[in-house]
């Protein structure tokens, strides 16, 4: 081969490693916006559980999961099943016990002590 040939060739060589290594670039660039739109998408379905989460607790505070609340039966966890202290963040009345915003039931099973506005139980004796 003679010299201009090398060179012809050497510089037809380099032009389509230049191409190929654009359109790489190109694909690569493609990918990375793909893979931040996927985690985009992800996190906005994060949020949108968030949202859903909070919702379901302010219905539960306002008393529409009443009877959810009522299925999870409560259990005594004191010493012997003597008392059990259910805390929760969900009532701001569980704070103060005041006769006239608690709401009290006897049963057969002991002395169940609950919020009036939410139905949190948070207080159970179990007769001996």
């Amino acid at each position: 081969m003679t010299r201009q040939t090398q060179l012809e060739t050497s510089s037809r060589l380099q032009e389509e490693a230049s191409e190929t290594f654009s359109l790489y670039l190109v694909v690569i660039r493609a990918h990375q916006k793909q893979m931040i739109e996927r985690e985009r998408e992800r996190e906005r379905e994060r949020e949108r559980e968030r949202e859903r989460e909070r919702e379901r607790e302010s219905r539960e505070h306002r008393g529409e999961g009443k009877r959810r609340q009522q299925e999870r039966a409560v259990r005594p966890e004191g010493q012997n099943g003597r008392a059990a202290y259910l805390k929760t963040s969900k009532c701001s009345q569980t704070a103060v016990m005041q006769s006239q915003k608690m709401l009290v039931s006897y049963c057969e099973k002991g002395k169940l002590v609950m919020c009036r506005m939410c139905r949190v139980v948070f207080y159970w004796k179990v007769k001996l």
